[in-house]
């Protein structure tokens, strides 16, 4: 796709991308090389649920079992070498773990928000060091990011300077000795859940009881890079769009990708909306529900600076697709499909042309895959 790039009347830059008639090309697929999992028969390899995923420089594959609460590592050809950690409370231990970050420093960090504390692990020692640490809230996987200083960064509330002010969200960086050193507002767009489109607001004698997100509404994502720039969907735009921007500041960079809008599943989105219509024993103004899915599902960077968007596409149920961009100039660097479905929590990792991912099989087993990226006019031919 070859970009037109014009600037805004704001200042900031945008880069079109116009994908030809028959779709966006596709540049590599997925080559398989090592799959960790199993369905029965326990052991370190059979997982509950994959809640963090890491990859050391030397090929240790690192997972977080999210359900076991404790940390599985594998060497470069899969077999199980360790596992660090384990449920509990106390000093090692782990409740809440919903993530894991290796620094440069060959320590792990395992963010732990029901514990309240990060916790340090060697890969080889086990158990180093832990420090304080209360999130805004426990997500499904772990949306902070270790900079380019090793200052772990995770978001928090922070409480409002006069009584009755909303409280700021923020990301507070965390060095290693767990001494909270900056913080970094978070583009968040406040609305009153009573008039807000994305939600169903539940009252009872004039109190809001709950706010029920509608289901495939666009809710504006954001992701914090290395560099320490915030990536953003535009909420309720279900667009393939994406905004750059420093933190406080107003978008200097917006990419758009001409992805055809793909239908809502209705029957998934009318089968949430009976479940809560049970539950809170009410009648929800289901026309809220989108006709139209949200172009992008996750986004995230790699080691290379490359910025990488999990696209909904008509298949996207049954097979991955990733699109590739320049995270400086927003250019498109290509396309990478899987033929297995890859998930999107915990993002992949990506290192030159390896990908490490988490992927589910039609039973809902978890496995981890380790492939090579290869480009589509660089695969064999078949052999007769």
């Amino acid at each position: 796709m070859t970009p037109t790039v014009e600037t805004l009347p704001d200042g900031a830059t945008l880069v079109r991308h116009t994908p030809p008639a028959d779709g966006v090309p596709v540049t590599w697929r997925l080559d398989e090389e090592l799959r960790i999992g199993t369905m029965e028969g326990g052991g370190p390899a059979q997982f509950g649920r994959v809640g963090g995923l890491d990859v050391a420089p030397d090929g240790r594959i690192i997972v977080l079992d999210a359900q076991a609460q404790d940390i599985r590592v594998f060497d470069a050809d899969g077999r199980h070498l360790r596992t660090l950690g384990r449920k509990g409370g106390g000093p090692g231990e782990l409740e809440g773990a919903n993530g894991v970050v290796l620094g440069e420093d060959g320590l792990l960090r395992v963010p732990d928000g029901r514990n309240d504390r990060v916790s340090y692990f060697d890969l080889d020692a086990g158990f180093v060091r832990s420090y304080p640490y209360t999130p805004l809230y426990v997500t499904w996987t772990f949306d902070g990011v270790l900079d380019e200083n090793g200052v772990l960064w995770a978001i928090h509330r922070i409480p409002p300077d006069q009584p009755g002010e909303r409280g700021q969200e923020a990301y507070v960086g965390y060095d290693s000795a767990g001494v909270a050193v900056d913080t970094l507002p978070r583009p968040v767009e406040h609305r009153d859940p009573r008039n807000d489109p994305g939600f169903w607001a539940i009252e009872r004698d004039g109190r809001m009881m709950a706010s029920l997100g509608v289901p495939f509404y666009a809710r504006a994502q954001h992701v914090l890079d290395r560099r320490l720039r915030f990536w953003s969907t535009v909420l309720g735009d279900p667009t393939y769009r994406l905004e750059r921007r420093d933190p406080g500041a107003e978008p200097d960079l917006v990419i758009e990708t001409g992805r055809p809008l793909q239908p809502v599943d209705r029957a998934a989105a009318d089968s949430i909306a009976a479940g809560w219509e049970r539950e809170y024993a009410v009648r929800l103004d289901r026309s809220k529900i989108p006709e139209n899915a949200p172009a992008i599902i996750n986004f995230f960077m790699d080691d290379d600076e490359r910025l990488w968007v999990v696209a909904r596409t008509p298949d996207s149920d049954s097979t991955g697709t990733l699109d590739a961009y320049d995270s400086i100039d927003g250019r498109w660097l290509g396309t990478l499909v899987a033929d297995f479905p890859l998930m999107a929590y915990p993002p992949p990792v990506i290192r030159g042309d390896r990908v490490w991912a988490v992927v589910w099989d039609e039973l809902d087993v978890s496995y981890v895959v380790q492939g090579r990226m290869v480009g589509v006019g660089d695969e064999p031919e078949p052999e007769p």
